[in-house]
């Protein structure tokens, strides 16, 4: 069963890059993924990664492939529009201080949308 989601990097309130994934898009899959990738960024030698969305997109790539060889993500323009699941990742730059943030929402069964406390695993 797949569980589709979408990344949507952002960057004082726009969305500068958007990443597509197949499969385990659900909080306790991809939630504590990014909550883990934003982690391991912060804390390798690596940190201008951290700069802004596009280098933050492309290494998140690199990071769900390394975690599942097999799984589908892609980089899009704008969401295909099948996604249960939706992660905004605000950057803030490079101050370490200020680490980017990660928050997760869906729709619910009337259609208003619902934010989903994310939690480390």
């Amino acid at each position: 069963m797949t569980t589709r989601a979408v990344v949507k990097f952002q960057w004082r309130g726009e969305t500068d890059a958007i990443i597509y994934k197949h499969c385990d898009g659900y909080p306790e899959g991809l939630g504590s993924l990014l909550l883990r990738f934003i982690e391991e960024v912060r804390h390798s030698q690596q940190r201008n990664f951290l700069d802004g969305p596009g280098g933050m997109a492309a290494r998140l790539c690199a990071f769900l492939l390394k975690a599942d060889p097999g799984e589908v993500v892609e980089v899009c323009m704008k969401p295909p529009g099948d996604e249960e699941f939706t992660y905004i990742i605000e950057c803030k730059g490079a101050s370490f201080q200020k680490p980017p943030t990660v928050t997760c929402w869906r729709p619910d069964e009337s259609g208003e949308t619902v934010t989903i406390p994310l939690e480390k695993a």
